[in-house]
């Protein structure tokens, strides 16, 4: 480890002191970044079945505040975003946001983006447009079909075949855009986010807008990139 943080807190493992900050305790209903030593090993786990969950099946309600709220996913198998996360109790604008595999937003009462599936052992990012703070009720996990746990694999070997090659891992931080193009045949492109020469993210169109992520750090500049799936050709945007 080389250092881990949740939304509040910080540890660090200094070469001096050893594990050394304020991150004390780390539960099964917030979401953490840990960013792992380059010469370590890769860890595999899988989430122990119901482990997060009371003998009944109920995961503890989410309690959401304005702005940006990092939560865990307790549950052992993939399900779609809505299956989980109930559009009726969002409110439009909120953000599901996630460190590789694309987000939604809820438009006109449904959720709208390029996040498909949450995963087992990923944290996401929910931004709440509502001032103040409410809670969203969890599924009940007996109420969900049940699956089969999914291969620990990169999350680059997950994402759909694409042009754009980046390695999200090496920034803490997501970027969330979401943006119109005047283009014709929106869906014929993929975007590509960059900064400078070096790309760090993708995005798709989603009924004529784009939803892209970027990985960085905060105050760099990004430019985007289009690339027609049909003649292989790529253009600069603004």
């Amino acid at each position: 480890l080389e250092e881990a943080r949740s939304q509040t807190s910080l540890i660090i493992n200094d070469p001096d002191w050893g594990l050394f900050g304020n991150l004390d305790w780390m539960d099964s209903y917030e979401a953490y970044k840990i960013k792992m030593k380059e010469e370590a090993e890769v860890l595999e786990y899988i989430l122990m079945e119901g482990g997060a969950m009371n003998e009944n099946g109920y995961v503890d309600d989410k309690i959401l505040e304005h702005g940006w709220n990092w939560v865990s996913y307790p549950y052992e198998y993939e399900y779609y975003v809505a299956d989980i996360f109930d559009a009726t109790q969002f409110n439009e604008g909120d953000i599901i946001l996630s460190k590789e595999d694309g987000m939604v937003t809820l438009t006109e009462g449904a959720w709208e983006g390029n996040l498909i599936n949450l995963i087992p052992n990923q944290g996401y990012l929910i931004y709440s447009n509502t001032e103040g703070e409410y809670s969203v009720t969890m599924p009940n996990r007996y109420s969900l079909p049940q699956g089969s746990h999914e291969e620990d694999i990169p999350r680059a070997q997950r994402r759909d075949r694409s042009v754009w090659s980046y390695d999200g891992s090496r920034f803490a931080n997501t970027m969330a855009i979401i943006g119109t193009f005047n283009i014709e045949d929106a869906a014929d492109y993929t975007i590509g986010a960059f900064v400078g020469d070096e790309c760090r993210g993708e995005g798709k169109f989603v009924n004529g807008r784009a939803y892209i992520t970027a990985a960085g750090e905060a105050g760099e500049v990004v430019t985007l990139r289009l690339y027609n799936t049909w003649t292989g050709e790529y253009f600069d945007v603004a």
